[in-house]
């Protein structure tokens, strides 16, 4: 009898162990991170009129939603709405527009702030050229979604972004133009 009360004993104690493990096991699954928004709209403090055609001149817009995930250190920009306008190349072979965005402790200004990071650069493509106006354009065509290292807190911030335009003439001629889109103070809520 004794030894039939140890085997139930230890049973006991391995169910009992069994059990706990089983309560104090992580649990795995879906994890909601949740991340706060600030609504912006990055624009140019260029006019609405194109100067010169052998000058160089850049404007546009984003609209977006910059999306701050503290956890993984990441702004995610997600902007269903942008379009570039910059002046025209007639004799090109090849043209490139590139945006880099950077975030900023400072308001968008003519001082040339020193950024405290930016996104890895994109190419925005395709651009048109339109014959009337003697302007090529870009127009998103879907929602762009940009991520940007970010370890800062809820500090003010700002979103600069820096657009490139280059062309290479069918004579070989290397040309740019380089233009800069502001947003107002970032207010995640």
């Amino acid at each position: 009898m004794h030894t039939a009360h140890k085997i139930l004993e230890i049973r006991r104690a391995r169910v009992l162990a069994s059990l706990l493990l089983a309560a104090c096991a992580p649990r795995h699954g879906l994890v909601t991170t949740t991340a706060l928004a600030a609504p912006f709209v990055a624009t140019s403090p260029n006019d609405v009129t194109a100067p010169p055609r052998n000058e160089c001149w850049l404007t546009g817009r984003f609209d977006g939603t910059a999306l701050l995930r503290e956890r993984d250190h990441q702004l995610e920009l997600v902007m269903p709405t942008g379009w570039v306008a910059v002046t025209r190349h007639n004799d090109k072979q090849w043209d490139e527009l590139r945006l880099v965005v950077q975030v900023h402790r400072h308001p968008f200004s003519n001082v040339n702030w020193p950024e405290l990071t930016s996104s890895v650069p994109v190419i925005l493509a395709p651009t048109v050229d339109s014959a009337g106006p003697q302007l090529t354009t870009w127009q998103s065509n879907d929602t762009l979604r940009l991520l940007v290292p970010l370890k800062a807190g809820l500090d003010p911030h700002w979103l600069v972004f820096r657009l490139s335009y280059r062309t290479l003439s069918h004579g070989g001629k290397p040309d740019e133009c380089d233009g800069s889109l502001g947003t107002d103070t970032l207010r995640f809520r």
